[in-house]
């Protein structure tokens, strides 16, 4: 779940970014997330290879940010074969 700061976070950036194109690039991530989408479309991802990494050990703290994640997406996107 992505928490609200996050989004807080995002929204800071572009308050303190000059640029149209900066804040737009700020926010972008957060947005499509808030809407239910990814930048990246559909992943190909099926439910049952999702459920296979049920279980894991979670963090004490939260650490991904935004784009970290969005990086990991594209790279799942660009990915082909079996």
């Amino acid at each position: 779940m992505m928490r609200l700061a996050a989004v807080v976070h995002a929204s800071a950036r572009a308050a303190q970014t000059a640029g149209r194109l900066a804040k737009r690039d700020a926010i972008q991530i957060a947005g499509a997330y808030l809407s239910g989408e990814t930048r990246q479309g559909k992943l190909g991802i099926g439910y049952a290879t999702l459920s296979e990494l049920r279980g894991g050990p979670l963090s004490a703290e939260p650490s991904l940010t935004l784009h970290v994640v969005g990086d990991s997406l594209a790279r799942v996107a660009a990915t082909t074969g079996k």
